[in-house]
């Protein structure tokens, strides 16, 4: 059609008020103008009419969009096998939506864009469907199914707790079929028993605790608790698990960020809505959508701090048979608890009871010499380690057995019972080892300080002693200011007299604590005659048997 030339000033309001993008007060001037002018309202009907059968095309080819919609999800379908991702609804959504909306369009053009539209649909599906998917959980889910094989380091530790996975470092584990471990290898050098070593397979557990040298065996039921709280901190196919659980719950909230090119991980995060203050990065591999990396941050004021790296190597690669075995030292101790069971039956006696009983009963086994019963109560111990440690003493009589006190040991369920032991030192001399600490300064400082402080004990000169500890710093393993001034007395009620100091070591400097440690030998000697002490043993459960007791150190 022809459109009159309406008055030059007036043609774009007119195109504005025939589309409705007019506002109210200009279009009632407009039509105020258009009653008085005939150019300017033969204008407005031709783009009227154009209007009509402009709106007319599109709503055929809008409802003509929805076998074509099909066409392309079918193809889509054909080619992925997969569901429709988000991303591609709210393209075809835009498409029918720009088809609606547009107005400025020729009826003929209309039709060239509709076909040009659903071939564009469909190569966009040839193209980019496959390579373009949405990323969900449940793809990392699926793909944890086919591992057999991982390592996982963890940066720090583990926290050092009283559990099985206490600073926990790094890990190999083998799996099976269900997911579950068949055999696992846990590096833990800062547990709270020290630097440990645990390996699990064919249902038992090896630990050996490289600070005690001690080599313990633990039966089936320690095995599966140890290999489930294992798989809990450094398992991935169950923290994908967990994750998806928790966002299908709507616990997690979980912002997913596609590569932007080639190289770049899948990134995921993941804030819980209670505790807004914490999130953890997952970086997923594009292609394997196996997990590579969790990183955990905690908020601190306006900033993010990284307080965990857990990264998931060596996926489905064979693990060197000696990672699952053990480089023992010749001199470890070996406790077998799979077959000699520590402690004493627990029975129908409450706590308080049958503490009293195994601090009692592991007593009276060392008066009677019975290293053998002493060494089950004391967590499984052999009887020649027993007899190494406590042989040289002679115990009389147990005097009393105080009421025990909760709480005093590391992991909060032992009992602390205060006992009261006649006994007497058998070998008049003996070198002891000693680790005192002074305030921190430089190694030759260090050493002259332990070894003047040292010999003022060996002097029983407990005044001078006392000064030196005030000039430096001095820690004597936990002795308080007081205890040491008193040195001198209590040395006499224990009938112990320092003689030499055999050895001085290397100070080890400890910046976190401003102290240095001065490792020492020093030899003693007992003199005849009897004494009163106070021991104050602790009490607890042996792990994965809570009805018998043992003795857990405090000896």
């Amino acid at each position: 059609m022809n459109v009159a030339k309406p008055c030059p000033d007036r043609f774009e309001d007119i195109v504005a008020f025939v589309m409705g993008e007019l506002d109210p007060a200009a279009a009632r001037e407009l039509q105020e103008h258009i009653a008085l002018c005939d150019t300017c309202r033969a204008a407005r009907d031709v783009l009227v009419a154009e209007e009509k059968e402009v709106r007319a095309g599109f709503a055929a080819l809008a409802r003509g969009l929805g076998p074509i919609e099909q066409a392309v999800l079918h193809e889509r379908e054909r080619q992925t096998q997969v569901r429709v991702g988000a991303s591609d609804n709210h393209f075809l959504e835009r498409v029918k939506a720009m088809i609606l909306t547009h107005k400025r369009l020729s009826v003929a053009a209309a039709a060239v864009t509709a076909m040009a539209l659903a071939a564009g649909l469909l190569l966009y599906v040839s193209l980019f469907s496959s390579s373009t998917a949405a990323y969900a959980l449940e793809q990392t889910v699926q793909a944890n199914h086919h591992v057999t094989t991982y390592h996982v380091k963890i940066t720090p530790a583990a926290a050092a707790t009283h559990d099985v996975t206490s600073g926990l470092s790094e890990a190999w584990v083998q799996v099976g079929p269900d997911g579950a471990p068949l055999r696992a290898r846990m590096d833990c050098p800062k547990s709270e028993d020290g630097d440990k070593v645990v390996i699990v397979s064919a249902n038992k557990i090896e630990v050996w605790g490289k600070d005690k040298n001690m080599h313990i065996f633990l039966p089936e039921k320690d095995a599966l608790r140890m290999v489930k709280k294992m798989r809990y901190v450094a398992d991935p196919k169950l923290l994908f698990e967990e994750l998806q659980a928790k966002q299908k719950a709507g616990k997690v909230q979980v912002a997913t960020k596609e590569p932007a090119k080639p190289g770049e991980p899948i990134t995921l995060t993941v804030t819980s809505k209670d505790a807004p203050d914490r999130r953890q990065v997952c970086e997923v591999d594009p292609k394997t959508k196996l997990v590579q990396r969790v990183t955990t941050y905690c908020r601190h004021g306006d900033h993010w701090k990284q307080v965990e790296l857990r990264e998931f190597l060596d996926y489905n690669k064979e693990i060197d048979p000696k990672i699952f075995q053990l480089d023992l030292p010749k001199d470890v101790t070996t406790l077998d608890q799979i077959h000699d069971k520590p402690g004493l039956v627990k029975g129908n006696l409450t706590d308080d009871e049958m503490a009293r009983k195994v601090v009692r009963e592991f007593f009276e086994a060392l008066i009677a010499e019975d290293y053998t019963k002493a060494g089950l109560i004391f967590e499984g111990t052999p009887a020649e380690k027993m007899k190494q440690i406590f042989g040289r003493f002679k115990f009389f009589r147990v005097i009393d057995v105080g009421t025990p006190v909760a709480g005093q040991h590391p992991d909060k369920k032992a009992l602390q019972v205060p006992v009261k032991v006649e006994w007497e030192i058998k070998d008049s001399k003996v070198v002891k080892p000693f680790s005192p600490t002074v305030r921190l300064t430089d190694a030759e400082k260090a050493t002259k300080a332990v070894r003047q402080f040292y010999e003022a004990v060996i002097k029983q000169d407990g005044a001078a002693a006392y000064r030196i500890m005030q000039e430096t710093g001095f820690v004597q393993e936990g002795l308080t200011a007081e205890e040491v001034k008193k040195m001198k007395e209590t040395l006499a009620h224990e009938h112990v007299r320092f003689l030499r100091i055999v050895e001085m070591g290397t100070p080890v400097p400890h910046p976190e604590s401003k102290t240095m440690e001065v490792p020492l030998k020093i030899e003693l000697e007992a003199t005849p005659g009897k004494s009163v002490r106070q021991f104050t043993p602790f009490v607890r459960a042996p792990h994965g048997q809570p009805d018998r007791r043992v003795i857990c150190g405090g000896i």
